[in-house]
């Protein structure tokens, strides 16, 4: 298919509200395996660069913690930036049961909501595509500025408010999207100062929002 009508297609398709995985059923009869698959990896190689950048552009510093890290933990990228014995805790509600690489998997499992560590203990926290599947939002957050130093970073992502639902039950229940507004006034209300923001968008429509904030008190 050419662009115009790749756009098209993605637009119609999100816009009628279908989930996920609704959407790659019917994009499959359009578009090759190998074609919606580099589409659909978007999103995520978006979050990756944002992340990764952050470490560089921001002095983010030992502890961190990876908050909701999944299969996907930082800690190989931050273990080579910053040294081997970096402190990296990568922290999820479960164990996934695939064939993941092993470094990138939780070393501890935790409810986002009542994380097992002493207050102000953090440095910096990474927080990816997490928030919109914790039923109390407003909770997790309390959290994750109670863990977090003064002056400590959080390096939040969350899906943009056209990416579809996509839910893996029981674990991954999605609630919700934000927008910038919502954003700056959650990290607010506990503490946050938002450094920087930016939003991604494909086909006109928007697939990523991105924040660093500081922890102010």
């Amino acid at each position: 298919m050419v662009h115009r009508e790749i756009e098209s297609l993605a637009q119609k398709l999100v816009l009628e509200g279908l989930s996920a995985q609704e959407i790659r059923g019917i994009a499959l009869e359009h578009l090759t395996e190998e074609e919606l698959n580099e589409i659909w990896s978007i999103p995520r190689r978006n979050i990756y660069r944002f992340v990764t950048n952050w470490f560089d552009n921001f002095d983010c510093k030992p502890p961190f913690l990876d908050l909701g890290c999944g299969r996907r933990s930082y800690k190989p990228e931050v273990k080579e930036r910053f040294g081997a014995h970096t402190l990296f805790i990568a922290l999820d509600y479960y164990l996934p049961d695939d064939k993941a690489i092993p470094e990138r998997l939780p070393n501890l499992l935790a409810d986002a909501c009542r994380l097992p560590l002493p207050s102000s203990s953090i440095n910096t926290v990474i927080c990816t595509e997490l928030l919109e599947h914790i039923e109390d939002d407003n909770l997790a957050v309390a959290e994750i500025s109670r863990v977090t130093k003064k002056g400590g970073l959080l390096i939040l992502t969350l899906p943009g408010k056209h990416i579809p639902k996509h839910e893996k039950p029981p674990y991954q229940i999605d609630y919700r999207r934000y927008s910038k507004e919502g954003i700056n006034r959650l990290l607010a209300e506990h503490g946050f100062n938002i450094l920087h923001f930016e939003s991604k968008s494909l086909f006109d429509l928007e697939i990523n929002l991105f924040a660093v904030a500081q922890k102010r008190k």
